[in-house]
Parts: structure tokens; sequence; C-alpha cells
């Protein structure tokens, strides 16, 4: 509990006093100790403890003007006085008071889970628990049988000494907690109800013990249902309707935890939201998490401890208003490379951001997005931005990064943030490389030559695709020929048909040209129904043909449309045949198979193999459902991608193709098992904008975003990027907002 205080406190940059309880000062006194050989500064945590006195003390923090703010664990009656004495000096306060959990258990439960939560909740160190379960609520058709299955466990319950491993019960942690038990108990007993097991002190084990107890035919005249225990007793009141049960359920002043147990979602959405509680479990006996706000209503005071909220109450909020500061940003990694390449650098000016900002440049993917959109012909636009069918794929590859959250760590050294890493062998300033994309000469400026030349320059992995409008040996022609510290690598990406040799020509000449891998697109047997596109023809001009499968004119004469038009165009499966013949026969097979290609490519090719257009954990390495332009009910790449990193467990590289537009992107991605991610849309949206000079920005835009989102997560290396830092936010679940 220290620890949930502090630990807020310390990453606001607070100091703190810690007034422990006066039973437990070496706990209390060890947590500073602890913080002090992590490196936390002597003086940063004080503690002050004592058995007497408590009220004086209490007092002095409170009034102290250097004391900004109390944070108090405790009965009700002791929070209403420390807010008193803090009102003069106007001070923060959380408030974590007292609880009456009220455990809801209707018919429709799965009455064993209900048993398991009540042991969880009512029974965890010896019910001495804030969250406790202190009013058990059973609807009267399953009442009897509840307290049958109840009994039957607590009556297993050893009490003894924690010592003794085979304890599962230990001692009440004074004598006046035993004393307000057995007030309790005898109360209850006097008004009716009946012991069902346990009910007395054990007093050969020691003045601190009381065995587990379980009443029957409670009533609400009686004192547990208006006072907390603090102690194993397990009320069961009976209840007939929701109504009844959420009336007197709310029957109380506090309103810190509650439980509900049923398996209809209606009934339990109505439950947790007329409860008068700050947390409410459902089908479940645990009702904390450290991700999760920790606090309550009414009298159970105010303010939440733990999860990602539990830092405000220790910060302000502050306006600043700032203008005429010009603001520098070199990226670390691309700088390195930059200066080992300098072919094309030392021919024009650099471009840094204030200079970019004097232009008027973008400086986000989503602005040069906007730019590239009003460069670009329609049928150009339309051709490269749009999806297939409804476009459901493509926005869920955007969408689904939106609802992963960034869980920050602090305290950690990230004046230097290194975003390099390597894959196939290959070192690279930045996880992410450019993915395979059609006839980028419709983009604008030179292509794929403007392309291979950023890439060349930065030091990043490029992926030519085989439907690319230059050669594969012309763009291989404008890597740099630097073997510094990221000299790239090259991929090169194919389509086969079901007649495997006749890729082989394709295959030999990549190996030939210096390409490291081959990435076979799996994902495509047959074309997407692009809407867009068919609607808006996209018509090669006579001086563009696909450099690698097709035979060049050396006189063009005629404008003709694309062969993904040709073929969405074809009317049967006859005519779509004979338009992949016409072009080469090298693409959107149908027939590829684990048994039959994957050989193939072994015994054909030395290059290394990788698979793009995974989907499913079984399959590996390239997670992408082909820019949503193929299954328009596909799931994102981003939801996809923890199942297939699981399955691999490391043997291979995991690389996530599809929805990423920010640094934040690239970083989510890593964190959830991908080792590298590739990006399409936004390069081509670079080349529309300014050439290579474009595409240049788009790369350094995210390595400069994903350089920032590493440190202010608090991560310096690409290799501790993991799990833990990314969280999901659903709808109905997690951290919620209630009515006051």
């Amino acid at each position: 509990m220290m620890a949930r205080k502090v630990a807020p406190a310390l990453g606001a940059g607070c100091t703190c006093v810690i007034k422990s309880a006066g039973e437990t000062p070496f706990s209390a006194n060890a947590l500073a100790k602890l913080g002090e050989e992590a490196g936390v500064p002597k003086g940063v945590i004080n503690i002050v403890t004592a058995l007497e006195n408590t009220a004086e003390i209490g007092l002095t923090l409170c009034s102290s003007e250097i004391v900004r703010k109390i944070s108090f664990t405790g009965s009700t009656r002791v929070g209403k006085l420390l807010m008193k004495q803090s009102s003069d000096t106007l001070k923060k306060l959380s408030l974590e008071l007292g609880g009456n959990a009220a455990f809801i258990i209707y018919d429709d439960a799965d009455l064993q889970e209900a048993v398991t939560g009540v042991l969880a909740s009512k029974f965890k160190v010896s019910g001495q628990t804030c969250v406790s379960a202190n009013r058990i609520f059973v609807q009267d058709k399953v009442y009897d049988k509840f307290c049958g299955l109840l009994k039957e466990a607590v009556s297993k319950l050893k009490v003894g000494h924690g010592f003794d491993k085979s304890t599962t019960q230990g001692p009440l942690t004074a004598e006046n907690s035993i004393a307000k038990v057995t007030e309790h108990v005898d109360d209850a007993v006097k008004k009716g109800a009946t012991v069902v097991v346990g009910g007395e002190q054990l007093t050969s084990l020691g003045p601190n013990f009381f065995a587990p107890t379980i009443l029957a035919g409670m009533r609400d005249e009686m004192k547990i249902a208006h006072e907390e225990t603090f102690g194993p007793v397990a009320g069961l009141f009976k209840f007939s309707t929701e109504e009844e049960v959420i009336a007197r359920a709310n029957n109380t002043d506090v309103g810190l935890a509650g439980y509900v147990y049923t398996r209809d979602i209606g009934r339990s959405t109505r439950s947790y939201e007329t409860l008068q509680a700050g947390m409410v479990a459902i089908n479940s006996g645990v009702v904390s998490d450290a991700a999760s706000p920790f606090g309550g209503v009414k009298h159970s005071g105010f303010g939440r401890e733990g999860s990602k909220y539990g830092i405000l109450d220790y910060m302000e909020m502050k306006t600043v208003i700032m203008g005429g500061i010009d603001v520098k940003f070199e990226p670390v990694a691309l700088r390195i490379a930059m200066a080992q390449n300098k072919n094309h650098r030392e021919s024009r000016p650099s471009v840094n951001a204030s200079e970019a900002g004097q232009r008027n440049d973008p400086i986000t993917i989503s602005e040069i997005t906007e730019v590239a959109r009003g460069c670009m012909k329609k049928e150009v636009w339309d051709y490269y931005a749009c999806g297939t069918d409804d476009q459901i794929a493509l926005r869920e590859n955007i969408e689904a990064f939106d609802r992963l959250k960034i869980l920050p760590r602090v305290f950690r050294d990230v004046s230097t943030v290194d975003t390099s890493t390597t894959i196939l062998g290959k070192k690279y300033p930045i996880p992410i490389g450019i993915a395979p994309s059609a006839m980028q000469k419709l983009a604008g400026g030179e292509g794929e030559l403007d392309v291979s030349r950023a890439a060349s320059e930065l030091g990043v992995n490029m992926t030519l695709s085989s439907q690319s409008t230059t050669s594969l040996e012309d763009v291989m022609a404008c890597r740099s020929k630097n073997e510094g510290a990221f000299c790239p690598g090259y991929w090169f990406q194919i389509y086969l048909t079901a007649d495997l040799e006749r890729s082989v020509p394709l295959i030999k000449r990549a190996e030939e040209a210096g390409y490291q891998a081959l990435v076979l697109t799996v994902d495509t047997p047959v074309l997407g129904n692009r809407i867009n596109e068919r609607k808006t023809p996209l018509v090669l001009p006579a001086n563009l043909y696909l450099a690698n499968i097709e035979k060049h004119k050396q006189v063009p004469t005629e404008r003709k449309p694309s062969f993904n038009r040709r073929l969405m165009d074809a009317r049967t499966a006859s005519e779509a045949s004979n338009v992949i013949s016409q072009a080469g026969g090298s693409m959107h097979s149908s027939s590829l198979t684990w048994e039959s290609t994957v050989p193939f490519l072994r015994r054909t090719t030395s290059l290394k193999i990788i698979l793009k257009g995974i989907m499913s954990p079984s399959d590996a390495i390239v997670v992408s459902n082909h820019g949503g332009r193929q299954l328009d009910s596909a799931p994102s790449t981003i939801e996809v991608l923890p199942s297939i990193a699981t399955a691999v467990r490391g043997r291979i590289p995991v690389i996530l193709d599809g929805g990423i537009r920010r640094g934040s992107d690239v970083f989510k991605a890593l964190a959830l098992g991908a080792d590298f991610v590739l990006v399409g849309r936004p390069v081509l949206w670079g080349l529309a904008y300014d050439g290579q000079q474009g595409v240049e920005r788009v790369l350094q835009i995210l390595e400069r975003e994903l350089a920032r989102t590493m440190a202010l997560a608090g991560v310096s290396r690409v290799v501790d990027v993991n799990g833990e830092l990314v969280g999901v936010r659903r709808e109905g679940y997690g951290f919620g907002i209630a009515k006051l």
C-alpha cells in the first residue's frame, strides 16, 4: 500500500513523508532503505513511525505549509478529521476510507466460481482488506445451494501461524480486531442468524485467531450490514429481485468496492452502473489491479491510486503559451548514415526542422499525405489510396493502432536513444523498411529510382516490387556502394504462378543484381475488389511499362490500362488467365502451397526467403493484409501480430506491414512482437510531394517520432521495447467513468 502511494509521488518529482501504521514500523523503514539502495537520494523518502501521539503527528503534517498534498488510507472518521485540519492550508487530498462491500450472487451465476470469488474477496488475509466482501447477497432460488458449497470450501481452510506451510488463514492484527469480529458475530446470532461454520475465537492458537465463519439468515438490521467487520466472517443475506438487492447494497454511507456474479450481460451492466461503488468486479473476487484506478465514492473518500491516473493527484495542470522559438532536430541514427554516404548529400542543401517551418513544409505524415493528394491525378490517387470493397480493412489497419495506449516508464536514462536494429544480418538506423509498391513512377519524380536513392542515402531497407516501372537492375545501381555501418540491404518482391519454372529467370536476375532476400507475396491468389480503382480507370502513360515482366517497346505508341486494371476488368477466369499469360505469367497464382512453393524456392535460390501476407499464427514472417486491398473482412495487422509473434517465439524475424503512420505506431508494433516494420503508402506520398527529398523527409519524420516516443516511454534501445509498455482501452472494460 505504501508503494502504491510513494511510486506516483516519486514519478511526479515529489519528496514525501510516510506516516506508517504504528504496528508496522519495520516494513516502512525497509521501503526507505530499499529506495536508497535503488538510487533514490536520501531525504526524498522520509519515514515517521509512532504508536502514540499519532493525532499530533497528523495535525503537524496537515497544518504545514510545506506539505502540499495528503494521501490517507484508514477510517472514515479519521479521514474527515484530516480533511478539516488541511482546510486552512488548502491542501490536495486523496482519501481511501472505509468499505462495506456488497457481493451479489444472482440465480444464473456459476455458483462454484462465486464460491471461489468469495474466498478471494472475503477470506484473503483473514478478511482484513478494505475491499473485502462484507455483505454477501444471494438470490433466494440458489441461497441454500450456495450456502452448502461455501460451507464445504470454508471448512477446508487451515488456521495457523505463517511459518506453517499448510496454513491458509492467519491471525488478525490486533486484539481490538478480535473484539469487533466477536461483537458482530454475537449481534447477528442474537438477532436470529445461524452459524453455519466457525463463529468462535481460537484461543489455543493465540489471542488474535478467529475461525473462518459463515453466518446464514442475515438481516439488514444486524451490525454487519452497516459496519465493516474487517475479519473472516461471511454473512449471507437473501434477496428476491434485482431492484431489491441494488437498493440494499447501496443502503450504506460508504462505497469502495462491489462484486457481481451473473451470466447475463444486461444484468451485469445494470448492476455495475447502479452500484454506488468506485470499483466493481464482474464474476471475479479480485477488484483491484496495478493497472486500474483504486478508490471509492461517498464516505469511502475521493481521489484515485494506482494506474496512470494515480499520478494526477500529485501534479498540477499548467498552461504555457510559447512563441518565437526555433526548434532544431537532427535524427542521430539517420545523421550517422548520411555522413557515411555522401553520394547525393553534397549536391543539394540539407533541410532541418527550422527551415521546414519557415517554408511551411509539412512536418507530419498526414500533412504530407494531403499535399500528395493534391499533386496526383485522381486515378493515381485512387489506385494507391483505396482498399477493397467497403474499405473496412484499410481503416482498421490505422484505427487499431489508435486503440493501443503506451504505458510509459519513468526514472529511466534516455539521454541517448538508439533507434538502430539488425535484421537478416544487416544493421539499419531505424527498424523501418520501405514496403514494395507497384509502378512508383506514377506517384512522381523518378519513381523507384528516387526511392532507392533516398533509401541508400539514409541506410534504410527497401523492397522493390516486381511490378515496378524501373528494372530491378537499375534500382540496385542507385544503391550506395558504401560498406559502412548502415549499408542497406535490398529485397525483391515477387508473385508466382502455378508454372513455377516461369519465375526462375526473374529470381536469378534478382540474385545476380545483388538483392539480399526474395519476398513472396502469398495473400493474392486473386485480386481484391478495389471499387475506387475500378470506377476510376488507371491507364499507364505510353512511356511506362512493368520493367521486370513486360518487354520494353522501343517506340511507345499508345497508352494502355494497367495490369491490375486489365485483370480486374476480366469478366471470366479464362480472360484473367490470358491477361496473366500476356504479362509474362509471373504473378497472382491461386495454387501456391507450403508443400510445393517453399521447397521450390529453397531449391531455386540462395536468397533469404520472406513470406508476405501472413494473418494467422501458423505462418510467418511479414504480417500483412496487403494494405487493406485484398480481403476486406481481414483483421488489422497489428491485432494479429501478438499471436503470430507468440507462435514464432523468436525463431525467425517477424515484420509488420500495414497501418504505420506515426513513429508511435512503430513503437507499438515493436512492443507487440514485431522485429521490423514496413511502410508503403507514406513513402509514395513523400515521392509525390518532393521526389527523393520527399521520401527522405517521410523516413526522417518517422525516425524522429519513434525516438521521441521511446524517450517518453522510458526506453533507450529498440531491443528493450516490450509488451509491458502497451495496453488497450476497450469500451465497457477497464477504465470507465461512472456517474457521481
